[in-house]
């Protein structure tokens, strides 16, 4: 947004703003408790996933571990995830291709860097 500020009063022939309006703001006290609050969060939340990907793979099922990491990696559905095919998987491209989608219509399902990881040693 100051980028357009910034233009705008430059073609009116105004001349550029020597410093970033921002650079005299300051961090208030709510707000540095609130970063602190985000990061202990981020922490916590970091170590509950880690329990809950060690709860999947401790499971009865050797593939629910696998199942669990693919569903939040690609935000697909647990029935697209158990109905999957082989021939589905295209881990060169690094796509899923869905046929039967909740809407009806077939999709590409892009794979992060660690769910290629999980499909290749499930």
């Amino acid at each position: 947004m100051m980028n357009r500020v910034t233009y705008a009063d430059t073609i009116r022939g105004a001349p550029y703003l020597s410093r970033a309006p921002s650079e005299k703001l300051t961090m208030s006290a709510a707000l540095k408790r609130y970063m602190e609050e985000v990061s202990v969060t981020k922490k916590a939340t970091t170590q509950r996933s880690e329990r809950f990907f060690a709860a999947a793979d401790a499971h009865s099922n050797p593939m629910l571990g696998w199942i669990v990491r693919l569903a939040v990696e690609t935000g697909m559905r647990s029935s697209e995830i158990t109905g999957l095919r082989h021939s589905q998987v295209d881990l060169n491209r690094r796509v899923v291709t869905l046929k039967d989608t909740k809407n009806g219509s077939a999709c590409l399902v892009p794979l992060t860097r660690v769910a290629v990881c999980t499909s290749r040693d499930p």
